[in-house]
Order: structure tokens, then sequence, then C-alpha cells
């Protein structure tokens, strides 16, 4: 697959300005723990959304690893049944509780001869987003978020709307009709982390943004 390249920051605030503006005005954002009682009670779409965004963070935002090849539905699967065995663990963030089930062994071994995927974000793209479901979209947001503010402490200044708010601006930019799964066929190709990381720093009203 191909990345588009990133449209300037100035073509952004023109295209969105009134949409930014509508979710400035609702922009405080809830402080949400993303613990394991906040797991017990997600959708397994959420929970599958999660990990994929926590994966893609975690590997080419952090730099780091994992111990094993496991799917999402896998990852989610030990996660829920750690919570839900183990009542003093639902304290730890689902961030934490990933490395810990990453550290044990896999739910199943991956089956021989999957397809690999060498490339930067793997296939978190346009065509990911529009076959996904709100809550896949909610859940790779939050996952992904969540991720970068374990990893790097200035997080909250650079993404300071709700996972939700996110989920609306990128479905905005790839021009996602929901009723059809449509985008535009010129975004398909771009990775949702890129999409997210235009819209960092928006909580500021547009008029006061440096061009």
């Amino acid at each position: 697959m191909k990345i588009h390249t990133l449209i300037p920051t100035v073509v952004i605030f023109g295209l969105f300005a009134p949409f930014i503006l509508a979710v400035n005005a609702n922009s405080v954002k809830q402080k949400v723990n993303y613990d394991g009682h906040w797991w017990l009670l997600l959708t397994s779409e959420e929970q599958t959304g999660y990990v994929n965004g926590d994966a893609d963070c975690y590997v080419f935002e952090l730099d780091k690893k994992f111990n094993n090849s496991q799917s999402a539905p896998d990852v989610a699967e030990l996660l829920t049944n750690l919570y839900r065995d183990n009542a003093k663990e639902r304290s730890v963030s689902v961030y934490d509780a990933i490395r810990i089930v990453d550290s044990q062994s896999p739910l199943r071994q991956p089956a021989p001869g999957g397809e690999k995927w060498s490339e930067r974000h793997w296939y978190f793209d346009g065509d990911w987003w529009r076959q996904g479901g709100p809550a896949d979209r909610l859940g790779f947001v939050e996952g992904y978020l969540a991720c970068l503010a374990a990893g790097k402490k200035n997080v909250r200044e650079r993404f300071p709307l709700s996972p939700a708010q996110y989920v609306a601006l990128i479905n905005q930019w790839y021009g996602l009709h929901e009723e059809t799964g449509d985008i535009n066929p010129k975004r398909e190709d771009a990775k949702i982390a890129d999409v997210l990381f235009k819209f960092r720093e928006l909580s500021k009203p547009v008029n006061s943004q440096h061009h």
C-alpha cells in the first residue's frame, strides 16, 4: 500500500474549520481510567479495536516489540480472563495488562503462513477504518491514545480532546459515509495514526492557530 502525502496544516484548518469549531465547543475531556473495571464493560468490538490501537502505537510510536504474535481477539480474551478471574487486578491499566498477558504463553499458536505486513502501521489505514464499526474505531483511538499517554508525558497537551471527538475528525477526513462504508478513495491508503496526528492540539480556538 502507498501512504498518501500529508496535506499541509493550513489546508486542514481551511477544510474543517466549521467542524473543528463545533468540536472545540464541546472539548472538555472527561477523565477515564482505562483499567479492568472499564474493560469489562466494553463490547468485544471496542475491546479488539483497543488492542489494535495499542499495538500500532506500541510498535511504531514507542518503538517496542511484543514477545508473542497474537491476534487482537486472542489478546482481548486474555485480558478479559485476567480481569474477570482476578478482582484485585482490575485496578491495573489495560496498557499494563496487555504487557502482562504478552509475557505469558499465548492463547493459541499463530497459524503458519499467515499474511505479514512490513510497512509502518501495518494495515491500519482507511480501508481498515471503513470496514470497522463505530465501536472498532472508538476502541482503536482509545488504545492508541492510552498507549501514547503511557509512553509520552506530554500526550495530554498534544491530544486534549476525547477519543470520540478524534474518531469524528478522522471520519470527516476520510470522507466516511457510515451507511455505505464508502470513503474518499484518494485517502484510503493513508494510515489512521497519520490522520490522527493531523488533529493534535485542536482545543485552541481556530482563529488563534498559527499557520
